[in-house]
């Protein structure tokens, strides 16, 4: 992690620890446990569509990826048979009860075999076989809480479908979803009431509400939003992609490995190669337009403007030190240790003169 410019820790709670703690820019998440309210003025075909797609993505191992659908009851047969058009399979009482067995040990622990794997392998693990061509496992959900392990986090490629009568007990029923996992993480509606929407954006514990996407999908923008006119501005999609992308520039120049924040930044501004050939162009054009003597040679001259400079002569320092000794104590001032200086100076350069002469 060290290594690296910006993590984006997406696991669970010691890798996201690990992360904070590396002296590298991170982000991270906690657990998932992606939850969709269908209402009555839902589009079924692209409710279902859009499950499909968000389940199935990854094999359902996105921490965004649907979970929990709760359904109106008026449409809830209407949403379950277009669920098994897209490839669902719906799982009867007693294949439900061999997947949680297979799912989750004793203590409520996820089996790791279990986790992101296709629906056949799943129900082959569970102890029973489903078609080919089916895309994901549905349950009945018979209840929510700590106790009923189909409304946590699945992680794999099975939904769980709750059934509501009125948007107050959808509602409740959402609040107690998020308190089993997943709070502060995501959910979604399928909607076209305003009403509802907003309740939902005043309700729900989490930080990232899609309305009409598929919720793997639209977190990462991948999938345009439609009908954005209509939204609420607090319920515009701000996917986690984008919010990478307006901090990613900020967080790249904060980096150090030693566990400091320093900036890579340098106060000089770097020029495009585009601007570096702009420039070059035009010194060229500045030297062809200058007048010319008659049999110059313009390479030479050019080779002569190249050239080095000659290197500077030494500055000398005729008659006194370069650097004055600091006064001795006998010296009675400054002053006169300094002309008592000049004068042993002169009196050994002549001598050395004299010797220089008679050799």
């Amino acid at each position: 992690m060290a290594r690296a410019d910006l993590i984006v820790a997406t696991g669970g709670q010691p890798m996201v620890r690990a992360a904070y703690s590396s002296g590298t820019p991170a982000y991270g998440v906690g657990a998932g446990n992606s939850t969709m309210i269908i209402d009555e003025t839902a589009n079924i075909e692209e409710a279902a569509r859009n499950t499909r797609l968000s389940k199935t993505s990854d094999f359902g191992s996105g921490c965004s990826a649907d979970g929990n659908l709760i359904i109106e009851a008026s449409i809830f047969d209407k949403l379950l048979a277009q669920l098994q058009k897209e490839g669902g399979y719906l799982a009867s009482p007693q294949e439900k009860e061999m997947l949680r067995k297979a799912m989750w040990d004793d203590e409520r622990h996820r089996t790791v075999e279990t986790v992101a794997i296709a629906p056949q392998q799943l129900a082959k693990i569970a102890g029973f076989e489903i078609p080919a061509d089916r895309k994901f496992i549905i349950v009945h959900g018979d209840g929510i809480g700590k106790e009923h392990h189909f409304s946590g986090e699945k992680l794999t490629t099975l939904l769980a479908v709750y059934k509501y009568k009125g948007f107050d007990q959808a509602l409740d029923m959402m609040r107690a979803v998020y308190e089993v996992g997943g709070k502060g993480h995501s959910c979604g509606i399928y909607s076209f009431d305003q009403d509802h929407i907003h309740r939902l954006a005043m309700a729900a514990p989490v930080s990232r509400i899609m309305v009409r996407p598929a919720a793997v999908e639209g977190q990462c923008r991948r999938v345009q939003q439609r009908d954005a006119d209509d939204l609420e501005p607090r319920l515009r999609h701000v996917g986690r992609q984008h919010h990478l992308r307006e901090r990613e520039s900020q967080a790249l120049h904060q980096h150090d490995v030693g566990g400091r924040c320093r900036s890579r930044r340098t106060s000089r501004p770097t020029r495009s190669s585009s601007a570096r050939s702009t420039t070059r162009r035009w010194k060229r054009r500045w030297r062809s337009s200058r007048p010319k003597a008659e049999g110059a040679n313009p390479t030479a001259e050019r080779t002569r403007e190249r050239a080095a400079p000659p290197p500077a002569q030494p500055f000398k320092i005729e008659g006194l030190p370069c650097r004055p000794r600091p006064p001795r104590k006998s010296s009675p001032t400054p002053s006169a240790w300094w002309d008592t200086s000049i004068i042993d100076i002169i009196r050994a350069r002549s001598r050395s003169a004299g010797t220089r002469s008679r050799n």
